[in-house]
């Protein structure tokens, strides 16, 4: 196991160092005035300029560390900027570095276990429940493995694409529900998943899961399928109780909670037959994307019964 912390320290730190002081000795400044505006000792800077020290190529020619290593020796050679304002800059851009970007990277080659997997460890909202959105992400990894492997599933694909998603315990916005970014879509005859997922990645699956939770807390999760009279036929059935909707996107939310707080929240399907420029949708919603996705498998036996 390797905390994205060390890939900061090991490899982040010792190679924006050194290129600070050789950036600063660029300017002719001598050792010594170096090593107080950067809080080390001359031993240390000695170092740094003659390349004895281990650093990382990715960040030596990375052009957003090469900005704020210019903007920061600008600052400390002038006096423009404080030590609290270089801790500030430099924070800034270790977060941006793993939002998605070289640090992110970098733990992904030092750690390969966690590549592909869609972590979101470092960018998790502060005070967030680290352990619960591994296991909404882990869920969802599963549930696309699933699906990838469901015989007959580009039959009920829509033509916007599918998605699936699942939210958090105690999910409030789009930024506690995960999902695929993009869409997924029927290719010569399979599905493509087009990334791993990842949360505040879809709006429609996602606003639905959040409408149906306040009057059917256990759902957290639904996927969208296309729409036939057979699929709702199969619904019916299997004894889901589809509630329909109107197919516009503006009053839709206030119509499912409208709906299903009267006496209709045990509903496992939403469904609309469409609008202008909007294709007809079915939604079906569960307490897991694994099982979700076992639904979607059980309607599609259904259908070819």
């Amino acid at each position: 196991m390797r905390l994205p912390e060390e890939t900061v320290v090991d490899s982040f730190l010792p190679t924006f160092r050194c290129m600070l002081a050789r950036e600063l000795a660029s300017r002719g400044l001598r050792e010594s005035r170096i090593a107080a505006m950067m809080g080390l000792s001359q031993a240390a800077i000695s170092k740094y300029r003659r390349g004895t020290t281990r650093t990382e190529k990715a960040f030596m020619e990375d052009d957003a560390t090469l900005k704020i290593v210019k903007k920061v020796a600008d600052g400390l050679h002038h006096g423009k900027m404080s030590e609290l304002q270089v801790l500030a800059i430099v924070m800034q851009l270790i977060r941006g570095q793993e939002t998605r970007g070289l640090m992110c990277r970098l733990h992904e080659r030092e750690f390969p276990m966690i590549a592909g997997t869609g972590c979101n460890i470092c960018i998790a909202p502060r005070g967030g429940d680290v352990l619960e959105e591994e296991n909404v992400l882990s869920n969802l990894r599963s549930a696309l493995r699933l699906l990838e492997s469901t015989k007959g599933l580009p039959s009920i694909i829509p033509n916007v694409g599918m998605n699936i998603a699942m939210a958090k315990k105690n999910a409030k916005d789009l930024k506690d529900v995960a999902a695929v970014p993009g869409r997924i879509y029927e290719v010569r005859g399979g599905v493509k998943v087009p990334a791993a997922p990842e949360f505040e990645a879809s709006t429609h699956v996602a606003g639905l899961i959040l409408v149906a939770r306040r009057s059917n807390p256990k759902i957290f999760a639904g996927i969208n399928i296309k729409f036939s009279e057979e699929i709702i036929a199969a619904c019916t059935a299997l004894r889901w109780k589809p509630l329909e909707v109107r197919g516009e996107y503006q009053g839709r939310e206030a119509e499912i909670d409208g709906k299903m707080s009267k006496g209709k929240s045990h509903a496992q399907v939403v469904y609309h037959r469409g609008a202008f420029g909007i294709e007809p949708m079915v939604y079906i919603m569960g307490e897991t994307a694994i099982d979700v996705v076992e639904k979607v498998r059980t309607l599609l036996s259904q259908l070819a019964a």
